[in-house]
């Protein structure tokens, strides 16, 4: 088990100025320079052309970790890894790019932008070369704690039953083929009090 922490869109925005030039329109302004990443509240009057920049500098960053994550895959493909590997891409938090007036981190309020997070679940291959949860998309709600039971499952699936792990006390996550419903309510506690509350349906946040 290889558990990677990055700081993702957190850390500074180093990826090749062209990634950031090629999002923009002939008629857009140039993107900006530099690696600082944007933590800020925003004025009710300000510039869009200055937060036009700032998303053409984040989609060339995400473009940037997409290619890092494409080299992985390919290298898991080119070993006998790929096989016997599952890989998850999870998401601490969102990043806000001028919804409600906010760039970046720069008071954690809980809206929608920053707490609906990504979860990317890829499995092993068969011995067919298939994979068949592959390219399933799923809307349903997850836990976080839900991961910690995938992976002692995942860890504890063909050992002995006197060596598997202890089943922990939530469910695991649920198969992108198995069209079970997920959790109605899911409540997402933030700095200073305050709260959000997820369902399917709606999000609701509770300053």
């Amino acid at each position: 088990l290889l558990w990677l922490h990055t700081r993702g869109l957190y850390r500074p925005w180093d990826a090749p100025y062209a990634l950031r030039a090629r999002h923009a329109e002939p008629e857009d302004p140039a993107p900006p320079e530099g690696t600082r990443v944007p933590h800020e509240r925003l004025p009710n009057d300000a510039d869009p052309d200055t937060l036009l920049g700032v998303m053409h500098a984040y989609a060339g960053q995400v473009e940037a970790l997409d290619l890092l994550l494409g080299t992985l895959l390919d290298t898991l493909d080119s070993a006998a890894l790929a096989s016997n590997t599952r890989l998850v891409v999870l998401s601490a938090r969102g990043f806000a790019l001028g919804e409600h007036q906010r760039l970046g981190l720069c008071d954690a309020a809980l809206y929608n932008e920053l707490v609906q997070a990504v979860l990317m679940v890829r499995g092993a291959r068969t011995e067919s070369g298939h994979r068949p949860d592959a390219a399933v998309r799923d809307s349903r709600l997850v836990l976080t704690s839900q991961l910690s039971a995938s992976i002692v499952d995942w860890v504890s699936a063909g050992l002995p039953e006197d060596q598997a792990a202890e089943p922990v006390s939530t469910s695991p996550l649920p198969s992108a083929l198995d069209r079970q419903p997920g959790p109605e309510l899911i409540a997402i506690e933030g700095v200073q009090g305050e709260v959000g509350y997820r369902t399917p349906a709606w999000y609701l946040r509770v300053p």
